[in-house]
C-alpha cells in the first residue's frame, strides 16, 4: 500500500512538472527582455556596475521601477566584499538577478577601467537584459477616449437625463470597441485602475511585476458628447373596435458629438445626431448608442468587405455592431479624390451598388448575402474593394413633429394653469 502510494504521488509529481513545462507562462508572455547598453560609475568594480544597471532600468521601464530596485540593488553591494574578481564575476550577476526578482535578467561587461580625471573610480560599460512590460498590439490602432456625456442645463429632467447619459455613454463605447478598429483608453475607472498599480509596487509583490508600471498610454481621439435635449411624447389612439383608447410612448434626444485632435485640440468630426426610442430611456441608450457609435466609425473606418463568394460577402467586423436580418448599403470604394483647394485627400469615390442583408454574427466577422446590385452581377464583385454603410431612415422629420407636439403640450399646460390662477 505504501509503495503504491508513493508511485502515485510520483506519477502526479511527474505530471505537474510535465504541464508546468508545457503550458506557457501567462505573465512571461507579457514581458519582453530589452538589450540597453550603459555606462556606470562607482569607488569599487561592483558599485560600479550596480549604477550602470540602475542606469538600463530606468531607461527601459522608468525612473519609478529603478528606485524599486535600487533598494534590492544596494542590499546586494552591502553584501559583496569579495572584491573585484567576484564582481565581474558571473555570480555577482546571478545575484542582481535574484534581488531584482527578473526585472533584471543579467548583463555582460564590455569594458571596465579606473578613471584618474574622476578620483580614480571605477567606469563600466555594461550591456544589460532587463525585463520590460509587453503592450498589447491593440495599442497601435487609432487610441480613443469616450469622456462623460454631459447634460446640458436647459434639459428639464435632469434626473432621467443623467441617468440616460450614462446608458447611452455606456453603449457607445461597447460599440468602438467591438468594431476592433480603435484602442479604447478608459477614463471612467481610473482610480481602480491606479489602485491596482499601487498594490502592484506594496510590500510583498513580486519585483518583476513593477515592469507594469508607467505603462499608462494617452488618447489619439476624444470623443466629446453633450445631451442637448431629451423628451417624452405620448400618443392617444382609440381604437374603434371596443373604444379603448391605447397609448404609445416615443422617447427622442439630441446628442451634440465632436471628435477633437488630442495633440491639437483639432475638431476632427462635429454632429449632431438625433435618436429615438420607443419605450423608455433604456432602449433610447440601446438604439442612439448603437446609432452614435455607427456613425463616429463611419466617418473614421467604415466596415470594410474582406471577402465574397458569389452572393455571399463576409464583413471584417463583427460584435453587437452587426444584427442578423439588418440590411445595408453595399458601396463600391473608386479612386482616390484630391480637394482642389486644400490639396487634402477626400478619401475614396464611393459608388452605392445595391444592398445586402446580415445572416451571421460573429464576434470579429459577419455574413450577408447581396439583395440587390445596381450594376453588374455577384460574379463582378471580387475586382474591386466594397464597404458597407448603414441604411436608415433620416428621423429628422419626425422628430420635428414629435418637438412640435411637446411644445404644444407644454404650451397647453400653461394655458391651464394661468386660467387657474
Amino acid at each position: 500500500m505504501i509503495v503504491r502510494k508513493l508511485l502515485l504521488t510520483l506519477r502526479m509529481f511527474g505530471l505537474v512538472i510535465a504541464l508546468s513545462l508545457g503550458a506557457p507562462n501567462a505573465a512571461q508572455a507579457r514581458v519582453d527582455i530589452v538589450e540597453v547598453t550603459v555606462e556606470g560609475m562607482g569607488s569599487t568594480l561592483a558599485d560600479a556596475i550596480l549604477d550602470g544597471v540602475q542606469s538600463a532600468v530606468s531607461m527601459v521601464n522608468g525612473v519609478e521601477v529603478a528606485a524599486k530596485t535600487a533598494t534590492a540593488m544596494t542590499a546586494v553591494s552591502a553584501e559583496t566584499e569579495q572584491g573585484e574578481s567576484y564582481a565581474a564575476a558571473s555570480a555577482f550577476s546571478k545575484e542582481i538577478t535574484t534581488a531584482t526578482k527578473g526585472v533584471v535578467e543579467g548583463y555582460d561587461v564590455l569594458s571596465s577601467e579606473r578613471d584618474p580625471s574622476l578620483g580614480n573610480n571605477y567606469v563600466v560599460q555594461l550591456a544589460v537584459r532587463v525585463a520590460k512590460y509587453k503592450q498589447s498590439q491593440q495599442l497601435n490602432r487609432l487610441r480613443m477616449a469616450v469622456t462623460g456625456l454631459y447634460v446640458d442645463d436647459a434639459v428639464s429632467d435632469q434626473r432621467a437625463a443623467d441617468k440616460a447619459a450614462l446608458a447611452i455613454q455606456s453603449r457607445v463605447i461597447d460599440y468602438l470597441t467591438q468594431t476592433r478598429r480603435f484602442a479604447m483608453i478608459d477614463r471612467s475607472n481610473l482610480a481602480d485602475t491606479q489602485a491596482e498599480l499601487n498594490h502592484v509596487a506594496s510590500a510583498g509583490m513580486a519585483t518583476k511585476e513593477l515592469a507594469r508600471l508607467g505603462n499608462k498610454v494617452g488618447a489619439d481621439y476624444l470623443v466629446v458628447m453633450i445631451l442637448r435635449e431629451l423628451d417624452t411624447r405620448i400618443y392617444q389612439k382609440k381604437m374603434k373596435t371596443n373604444n379603448r383608447v391605447k397609448e404609445t410612448k416615443q422617447v427622442f434626444g439630441e446628442v451634440s458629438v465632436r471628435i477633437l485632435d488630442v495633440a491639437t485640440s483639432q475638431i476632427k468630426f462635429s454632429d449632431t445626431i438625433m435618436i429615438l426610442g420607443d419605450r423608455d430611456y433604456r432602449a433610447l441608450a440601446k438604439e442612439g448608442g448603437r446609432k452614435i457609435g455607427q456613425i463616429i466609425q463611419n466617418a473614421i473606418f467604415p466596415a470594410r468587405i474582406v471577402a465574397i463568394d458569389g452572393d455571399v460577402v463576409t464583413i471584417g467586423q463583427g460584435g453587437k455592431t452587426f444584427a442578423r436580418n439588418e440590411i445595408y448599403e453595399l458601396v463600391r470604394l473608386g479612386d482616390r479624390m484630391i480637394d482642389p483647394y486644400t490639396k487634402e485627400s477626400l478619401g475614396f469615390q464611393e459608388i452605392p451598388v445595391g444592398k445586402i442583408q446580415i445572416e451571421r454574427v460573429q464576434s470579429k466577422q459577419s455574413t450577408g448575402r447581396v439583395l440587390e446590385l445596381t450594376e453588374g452581377s455577384a460574379t463582378q464583385l471580387t475586382n474591386s474593394k466594397f464597404i458597407v454603410r448603414p441604411l436608415r431612415l433620416d428621423p429628422s422629420a419626425g422628430l420635428e413633429a414629435a418637438r412640435e407636439n411637446v411644445k404644444k403640450a407644454k404650451s397647453r399646460i400653461e394655458d391651464m394653469k394661468e386660467s387657474f390662477k
